[in-house]
This record gives C-alpha cells, sequence and structure tokens, in this order.
C-alpha cells in the first residue's frame, strides 16, 4: 500500500466526480432536492383535528358533553353531525372522516338507572397513524367521561373527594415517554428516510467507480492508467476509489446534520462530531460495497439493478418501522446481511438517544464486516478482471 499513489487515485477519481455531470447530480444534486422534498412531507410534525363525525340518537346533556370532551381534543375535530348509522358509514367510505362516534339512545337513561351503556366508536383503520390516534384519542375521552360520571355519583352520596378520587382511579399510571416525548412523525421518521437514501446515493456511485475503466471504446484505458498511478497495486486503486467518495459523501452528511435537521427542528440529542464520523464511516462501508459490485460486474447497467434491489428492502428490513424479531425468519436474516440494520440501530442511539459511544461498539464492529468483505471482495473480483484483460492483450 502505497499512500501517495492512494492520494493520486482519489485526486484523479475526485477530478472525475466533479467535471461529470451524471456524478453531479447523484452526489449534489439528488441529496440536496430529494432530502427536502421527502422531509417536507412530515413538516407538520404532529398529526392534529383528525376528522371525525358524531352520531348522536339520546341526545341528553351526557353525550352533548361526551362531543364537547371530543371536538376539544387536539388529536379530534368534529366535522360533521350524521342522522343515521348509514350515514356514519357513508362518510367513513367516502373519505370524508377518519372515525365516528354513536351514542345510543336510551344512553344516559340507562347510566342513571345505575347500569352501563356503550359509546360506539368507529375508527378506520386503513391508515394505521390515524387508528392508532383515535383510538388512543377516543379511549382518552371515553375515561375521563367515566370517571367524572362516577365523581359525580360518589359525591351525590356524601363521599369525601379524595376518596372518591382512589376508588375512580386505585391506580395512577405514572408515564416518561423517552426520545421521542411529543411523538414527533417528523423526528421518528425523517432521520430514516434520510439516512437510507444517503447510503444508496453512495453505494450507487461506487458500484459504477470500478467497471467504467473497463470501457471497451476506450480500449480499458481506464485500468491501465490505474494500475500506472497505482504501481501495479490494486489495493491502491481501491482505497483510492473509495478515499474519492468517502470525501464527497461529506456533503450529504452535513447537509443532513447542519441544514436538513435544524431547518425541520429535528433535534439531536447527542454529540453531532461523533454523529457524524459515524455517517462518514457506514459511507466508507457502502461505497466499499458499491466497488465490489462494480469489480465483479463489469456491465454497469447489471451492477446498478442489483445494487438497487439490495439496498431497496433496507428501510423495511432493519427494523426500523416494523421491529425486526417480528420479521419472518428468513427475512430476519436477510436484514443481518444489509449494513444499514446494524448502522440505523447505532444511529438511533447516538442522535436519539445520545448513549456513550461504547454502546454501538458491536455495530460498529458489524459494519467493519462488511467494510471488510467489501474491500477483500473488491481485491480478488478487480485482480480477476485484470489478469483476464492482461491475457488479452499478450494474445
Amino acid at each position: 500500500m502505497n499512500i501517495s499513489s492512494i492520494l493520486n487515485i482519489a485526486k484523479r477519481e475526485l477530478n472525475f466526480i466533479f467535471t461529470t455531470r451524471s456524478r453531479i447530480i447523484l452526489l449534489f444534486i439528488v441529496p440536496f432536492v430529494v432530502y427536502f422534498f421527502v422531509t417536507f412531507i412530515y413538516s407538520n410534525q404532529i398529526i392534529h383535528n383528525v376528522p371525525i363525525a358524531i352520531y348522536d340518537a339520546d341526545n341528553t346533556e351526557l353525550t352533548r358533553a361526551i362531543t364537547r370532551f371530543a371536538d376539544a381534543s387536539a388529536s379530534m375535530e368534529v366535522v360533521y353531525r350524521a342522522s343515521s348509522i348509514e350515514e356514519l358509514n357513508e362518510l367513513i367510505l367516502n373519505g370524508d372522516v377518519e372515525g365516528a362516534f354513536y351514542f345510543p339512545s336510551n344512553m344516559t337513561a340507562d347510566i342513571k338507572r345505575g347500569g352501563s351503556s356503550k359509546v360506539n366508536v368507529m375508527i378506520s383503520s386503513r391508515n394505521i397513524v390515524f387508528g392508532n390516534l383515535l383510538y388512543k384519542a377516543a379511549s382518552e375521552v371515553v375515561i375521563t367521561v367515566s370517571s367524572a360520571i362516577l365523581l359525580k355519583k360518589f359525591g351525590a352520596d356524601g363521599m369525601p373527594i379524595v376518596q372518591s378520587m382512589n376508588l375512580v382511579m386505585p391506580f395512577r399510571m405514572h408515564k416518561k415517554a423517552l426520545y421521542n416525548p411529543n411523538y414527533n412523525y417528523m423526528q421518528y421518521l425523517a432521520p430514516g428516510l434520510l439516512t437510507v437514501l444517503f447510503q444508496m446515493i453512495i453505494m450507487f456511485a461506487g458500484t459504477s467507480a470500478i467497471n467504467i475503466e473497463f470501457n471497451e471504446k476506450k480500449s480499458n484505458k481506464g485500468i491501465f492508467e490505474l494500475l500506472g498511478i497505482s504501481k501495479n497495486k490494486i489495493l491502491n486503486i481501491i482505497l483510492g476509489k473509495a478515499l474519492a467518495y468517502v470525501t464527497v459523501s461529506i456533503f450529504p452528511a452535513l447537509l443532513i446534520l447542519l441544514v436538513v435537521f435544524p431547518l425541520l427542528g429535528i433535534i439531536i440529542y447527542g454529540n453531532i462530531f461523533i454523529l457524524f464520523l459515524y455517517l462518514i464511516y457506514f459511507a466508507f462501508v457502502s461505497v466499499s460495497l458499491g466497488l465490489m459490485l462494480s469489480s465483479i460486474l463489469l456491465e454497469n447497467a447489471i451492477a446498478l439493478d442489483i445494487a438497487f434491489v439490495y439496498n431497496s428492502p433496507a428501510f423495511v428490513f432493519s427494523g426500523f418501522t416494523f421491529p425486526a424479531w417480528a420479521l419472518p425468519i428468513y427475512d430476519q436474516y436477510y436484514a443481518q446481511i444489509i449494513p444499514y440494520t446494524q448502522f440505523i440501530i447505532g444511529f438511533l442511539k447516538l442522535y436519539q438517544m445520545d448513549t456513550p459511544i461504547h454502546f454501538v461498539f458491536h455495530n460498529l464492529l458489524i459494519l467493519t464486516i462488511f467494510l471488510f468483505v467489501g474491500i477483500l471482495g473488491s481485491y480478488i473480483a478487480l485482480r480477476f478482471q485484470i489478469k483476464k484483460i492482461k491475457s488479452r492483450v499478450v494474445v
């Protein structure tokens, strides 16, 4: 390994990157445009005022109170007052509302007689975000009103308020939401989307970095030029190419941490410098795997197709949006051969949980194995390709 040769190859590759339109678009324009486009989808951060409907067949002071409670909730907004169950169903089917309350006739009368009744809550779960949000908000409204009814009853019987409260709520739950206390959708989804795009961009760039040197129209001039600069050391070629793309990856990494996150109010709880180094190391891992594909497959289109197939399920399989342990066993194995799975675990620990660096050593170790596989695979494949080209020249 020769440092001077590595730097010369990196300089040559950087010159190619900054003078090639496709490279400029992929590595600079695409991150800028896509990062902002994706994150602005979630710019509202927290969902408020989900539209709901009310069908009040009882029409009493109690049901009107429940309606006011529902409308006062930050999560719900009463936008329709239906006159029948059929109209409620139609409103949900048309997408005019995402949920509804139905108060049956005689509901209040049943409660006054000392019995119980039902508040029927209809929730459209075709969108799981709306479904979970409405279920939580509706449960809070019903529990609050039920508790108020009991307190009023106990008070009418002369029971002290403290004793009444203890009977109504014998257990009090102290809830502390960690890491994303406001359930901010931007804070939850945007970092995952940004980093998976970061990986794909860097790997795609690396996937066409080697095979382009074997372009037959140029009579393999590029690879022979690289051999001259590298002093016939294949490892110098790989490390030089990787260094160039890792250097370029600084732009999207800084764009994420210093521009997009602050602009959209995404809070970085951990050390931003350590987080930056972690991203750059991940870029090194990603580009090494791209170089391996580029060395194995000299047909650039095929190499890019395989890189896309390999990367496209990373977001789903990583466990970011659905627990990895709940995936079918074969999917769990597939998740382990995608470096993004290990990266995102460490990234969330550093950025959101503010854990000490030693908590991500295991993830770094596995990423290092991916890096080793990428470099070794690139070395073996490139050595084979060069040997094959040289044998043709001799013949």
